[in-house]
């Protein structure tokens, strides 16, 4: 509580960053904040800008473009057990996810160009994968030559099981810009299938347990007039300098700022594993 205060005061107090920190320190600018978003809005349409309560508007953020949200994420099973995440992240026991990466071993980012596409050989590789994928194993058939859809299977038992749909959770999740670490940062408000609002408890089981009540507490939103679930943003900016030079392969550059968005939900879903949110290019998205 004494840490939230501390930092509640010295955002009053603190200047807005104006000049690029991304390649040093792994931060935004507003401006490069705002510029990520936009370009996150048009490759991915589920998400959208909002103004958020009048009463909590920053001013150093534009009026309508004051935090990111998309709704209704899909959230069909819990964490556990689902936790196998990017082999280039571990997390510590501090809670806080750090990095070994090499270039090799970096991450698909699916990082778009200005006009939301992505560069043809990212394309070509994806393709590739996809007809990899595409090819079914023997083990895939039943005894009488039927291929298999596991999903099916899983479905069939659920609903043996009665234990189907039921069990469906959404959350909405939003992505803010916090002043003090000059980050993005997550907040998630989930519900169960009859849209009651998730407990704390509840919304703990579909984060990772390495993250789980260390890095993740529940706090009042900075845009809404609700609390919500956020992860704790004081290592994002280290952990998103190491792993955009790894994307990049030059330990000398890093990634573009409107590209932040998109690696940065990347990193993002080691720790929310199970919430289906998009972070991938759509096809349809074009230059305005």
């Amino acid at each position: 509580m004494l840490g939230r205060a501390f930092k509640a005061a010295a955002e009053r107090l603190l200047p807005v960053r104006t000049t690029s920190a991304l390649e040093e320190r792994g931060v935004l600018t507003p401006e490069e904040y705002v510029a990520a978003g936009d370009l996150l809005v048009r490759a991915c349409p589920t998400w959208k800008w909002e103004a958020g309560d009048p009463a909590r508007r920053k001013s150093y953020l534009p009026t309508q473009k004051q935090f990111l949200r998309t709704r209704n994420v899909p959230c069909v099973r819990r964490a556990e057990g689902n936790e196998d995440g990017l082999d280039v992240l571990h997390a510590e026991e501090d809670g806080f996810v750090q990095l070994n990466v090499t270039h090799e071993e970096a991450i698909d980012a699916e990082l778009p160009l200005e006009d939301g596409s992505r560069e043809p050989k990212e394309q070509m590789e994806e393709t590739m994968d996809a007809e990899d994928e595409d090819v079914p194993d023997l083990e895939d058939f039943d005894a009488e030559g039927n291929l298999v859809d596991p999903v099916e299977e899983e479905e069939d038992e659920a609903l043996a099981n009665g234990t189907h749909i039921l069990r469906t959770r959404t959350y909405d999740v939003s992505i803010t810009y916090d002043k003090y670490y000059e980050t993005p940062r997550v907040w998630l408000v989930g519900y169960d299938e009859t849209q009651r609002p998730l407990t704390e408890a509840e919304v703990m089981e579909d984060v990772s347990e390495a993250h789980a009540g260390l890095t993740v507490s529940v706090e009042q939103h900075p845009h809404l007039p609700t609390r919500a679930a956020s992860f704790h943003p004081c290592k994002h900016a280290q952990v998103m300098k190491r792993l955009g030079r790894a994307t990049i392969g030059d330990p000398g550059e890093c990634i573009k700022a409107d590209q932040y968005l998109f690696l940065f939900l990347k990193f993002m879903a080691v720790v929310m594993p199970t919430i289906e949110y998009d972070y991938t290019v759509a096809a349809h998205a074009h230059a305005e």
